[in-house]
């Protein structure tokens, strides 16, 4: 599945989803707002060139950690699902994706297994990924999106700039069940190319989701502790 609706972040959504508002947030998807980015008009520019440049400044990036908010807008409710929490990401394969409000859930990949850590009960269940497809496919999406590798996102994407500077890029799927789902996901990045501040997803449906990350920190290296 080539989109943010198949990384590691919506197993955290879900494991918030089966206690507390569960028909809320079992709905609620990665990788985020459609309001006001529809309204902004795009702009003039060579969508490919954005993309290399924007690559280029990501190159060499290896480890990331940031705090999140994510906020999913639904169109039938007038109120909004807020989580927060904080991510860290070592390539090729280390990924720690931590849920502390409303229900502090923690998922960790070693590149060997997965392990969900429920803070309700304290209990962890662990599984063992090792030469699991779909693994490799989650970071695949987790490289793309979250690591700067945007060059191959074109194949399923039409890349629609928004804004150059700072850049904003919105990418809406090109295949058509995924379309059924998904209208568009828009990635705002900061002034300094280095990172993206914020990711958008507007559902077909109506429904959207916005995640801002914070505290941003780039590294060589993700110290395990």
């Amino acid at each position: 599945m080539n989109g943010l609706i198949s990384i590691l972040p919506v197993a955290a959504c879900l494991c918030v989803a089966r206690r507390q508002v569960r028909p809320v947030l079992s709905s609620v998807v990665f990788f985020m707002l459609h309001c006001f980015v529809c309204a902004v008009e795009p702009v003039s520019v060579d969508a490919g060139v954005l993309l290399q440049k924007l690559q280029d400044a990501m190159a060499g990036i290896t480890a990331v950690r940031a705090d999140f908010r994510q906020e999913k807008n639904l169109s039938l409710f007038a109120k909004s699902v807020v989580i927060t929490g904080s991510l860290e990401i070592e390539f090729p394969d280390r990924f720690t994706w931590e849920v502390k409000q409303p229900i502090r859930t923690r998922i960790v990949s070693d590149g060997s297994s997965i392990s969900v850590w429920d803070g309700e009960t304290g209990i962890t269940t662990r599984t063992n990924v090792r030469d699991n497809p779909m693994v490799k496919i989650v970071w695949n999406q987790i490289d793309s999106w979250f690591m700067g590798r945007y060059s191959e996102l074109s194949e399923h994407y039409d890349v629609i700039v928004q804004s150059e500077s700072p850049p904003v890029v919105r990418f809406v799927p090109k295949n058509e069940k995924i379309k059924l789902a998904v209208g568009s996901i828009t990635v705002f990045f900061r002034d300094d190319l280095r990172y993206l501040s914020r990711v958008v997803l507007a559902e077909t449906g109506g429904d959207s989701t916005t995640m801002d990350f914070t505290n941003v920190v780039i590294e060589d290296k993700i110290d395990p502790k």
